[in-house]
Formats: structure tokens, sequence, C-alpha cells
């Protein structure tokens, strides 16, 4: 509620562990961010494009692992290059909803 009584439907969400996105049901998709060099020659920029699996990425990483790390342990599998973008997808509300009830039936048992 703000100061004048009125109620957002906006709420800033964080997104700072790999738990939080799991929690969240967020896709990670990781884009090469490799563009043309400033060099004379004429090289294509590279296009890859992944969507990363979050369930894994939290076992092998970790739930405490932070996002903001993602980026820099990151490689391209098609170029090689370490410059790659990390952006996070959110679900609509109610979809966000039901990976939140799936994520405490998995960790009730």
């Amino acid at each position: 509620m703000t100061e004048t009584g009125i109620c957002s439907y906006f709420v800033l969400m964080q997104l700072e562990t790999l738990s939080d996105v799991w929690t969240h049901g967020a896709r990670i998709v990781v884009r090469c961010a490799f563009g043309r060099p400033p060099t004379m020659k004429r090289l294509q920029p590279c296009a890859y494009t992944a969507t990363l699996d979050t369930e894994t990425l939290v076992c092998t990483r970790g739930r405490d692992f932070p996002v903001a790390l993602l980026a820099s342990r990151m490689r391209c599998p098609r170029c090689g290059s370490r410059r790659v973008s990390v952006i996070f997808d959110l679900p609509p509300n109610h979809q966000r909803l039901g990976a939140a009830a799936m994520l405490k039936r998995q960790t009730d048992w």
C-alpha cells in the first residue's frame, strides 16, 4: 500500500541466488554477446541462444550460487567467446505460483 491508500500490483522481485530463480519458476536464457570485432575482417556475429535447465544448475552449483556470477562462468559453445549475456524470463503470476507449489512438493518428501 502507498501513503495514499492505493494498492499496487507491481512488486519488484530480487533474484539473487539460483534458489530464488528456481522457486519463482524463472527461465534462464543465455545469449552469446560476441559482436563484430573492431578489425578490417568481415566476421559474422555469433547468434547462439540457449535456455538453461535451472534444476541442473541448482544441483551442480548449489542453491546459494549467486546469479550475478553466472555470466562470468560461461562460454559460448559455438564460438568459444567468454562474452555471454544471461537473461531471466519470469513466467506470469499463475505459472509462478504453480512452480512454487511444485517445489514445495519436491522438498517435502
